[in-house]
């Protein structure tokens, strides 16, 4: 082949290259690692709240509970970084989700990053939600101050209905099969959970 054809060949073939747009970002195993941890505490979590609603082990002012929200909440910022990082801005998710449907003819887009964002949201709903109802009456805040003296513990104040209701889904909603396993609060977080889970798994496939 002549060096003008060869290069006519690597020409074209570099159009090609350049005319070919990515729409989706790739998998990444450090959001799918996170998104399964953050599952996983999350359940733990409900499972504890299970017993200590109504007890200072259960209180939201607690530093233990406090870091763990913290830590989700930075988990959650991480992923959402990495896959901004990653995302080919190809196509934008918000115009897709206005229409109602991606639709025909339109190209597979790459959302992962409002599923993310949409997560980080849930938690810190539940964060608020977990912090007004969950407070032990007659605890101050200096109970959960490491560096205050030990005050006496109150007496123990039970379940806080409210509290409780938050981690345990209601008997007859669940007897009618209207929820899952999970209570209504968390329920929210675990299924925006296993939706970013869900879009990593497509992402290696492909």
């Amino acid at each position: 082949m002549r060096p003008r054809s060869l290069l006519m060949v690597f020409l074209a073939a570099g159009l090609l290259a350049a005319c070919s747009v990515r729409y989706v970002s790739p998998y990444n195993a450090e959001i799918a690692t996170r998104a399964a941890t953050l599952y996983q505490e999350v359940i733990g979590f409900e499972l504890m709240m299970r017993r200590a609603a109504g007890t200072p082990a259960g209180d939201p002012r607690d530093e233990d509970n406090q870091h763990l929200f913290d830590a989700w909440a930075a988990s959650v910022a991480t992923m959402a970084t990495i896959s901004t990082s990653l995302d080919p801005r190809a196509v934008r998710c918000q115009d897709l989700l206005a229409q109602g449907s991606v639709g025909p003819g339109l190209p597979v887009t790459d959302c992962g990053t409002l599923g993310i964002n949409r997560l980080g949201e849930r938690i810190e709903q539940l964060r608020a939600l977990y912090d007004g109802a969950c407070r032990v009456p007659g605890l101050a805040d200096g109970f959960f101050d490491p560096a205050a003296p030990p005050p006496r513990r109150p007496p123990v104040v039970g379940p806080l209905p409210g509290c409780a209701a938050l981690w345990t889904p209601p008997a007859a909603s669940a007897a009618l099969g209207l929820t899952g396993p999970r209570g209504l609060a968390v329920d929210p977080v675990l299924r925006s959970i296993r939706a970013v889970m869900v879009v990593q798994e497509a992402k290696r496939g492909q």
